[in-house]
């Protein structure tokens, strides 16, 4: 499973992992909301994903999307901090799904429900 990019979700930062991590910088962030996903997704803080100059803190907000599962727990693929124009899109998302609209084609190639 993965979810697109124009439908992703809202994360709170939870832990920052630092550089001497075997796996390089990365968070891990909960995301309090979601039908999809159950206990956390984790983002590397690597330019390819992580967006910003800066690093998260804990209790951030954060804006994940091109989320995977993978055998270790979620991945986003890209993140960013929380936006508040970030609000109206997952509600936009969250209307189209409750009208079973045809599923959206992920960047990544995947198709997925919207």
């Amino acid at each position: 499973m993965t979810i697109a990019v124009e439908t992703g979700l809202k994360g709170m930062v939870d832990r920052v992992i630092s550089a001497k991590s075997k796996h390089g910088p990365h968070v891990i962030a909960k995301v309090p909301r979601s039908k999809e996903i159950k206990g956390t997704i984790t983002f590397s803080l690597n330019k390819s994903v992580w967006k910003e100059k800066r690093w998260p803190e804990p209790g951030t907000w954060v804006f994940l999307a091109d989320i995977e599962e993978r055998r270790a727990g979620w991945r986003a693929l890209f993140a960013r901090f929380w936006k508040p124009t970030d609000r109206q899109q997952l509600s936009t998302h969250t209307e189209s799904t409750k009208q079973g609209l045809e599923p959206k084609q992920s960047p990544r190639g995947t198709k997925e429900k919207s």
